[in-house]
């Protein structure tokens, strides 16, 4: 987590408190998850059906939106 500029505390609250949310499948298993947005773009993927966190994204490095997400 801190490899990507994250704390627990910004993670939580990214779930909690997101700018913006998208609804995406998880790749490997083709299960459907929510990504957590803020409005900085730096993001949060929760697999839907365990609330696990899947994937954050590295916010020391830029990055663009994956075009599989649907936006709410």
């Amino acid at each position: 987590m801190s490899k990507r500029g994250w704390t627990r505390s910004q993670v939580e609250q990214t779930v909690k408190s997101p700018h913006t949310t998208a609804k995406t499948t998880w790749k490997q298993t083709g299960e459907s998850a929510t990504a957590y947005v803020n409005k900085d773009g730096s993001y949060v993927v929760v697999k839907d059906a365990t609330k696990e966190i899947i994937q954050i994204s590295d916010k020391t490095r830029p990055w663009k939106f994956p075009q599989d997400w649907k936006w709410k």
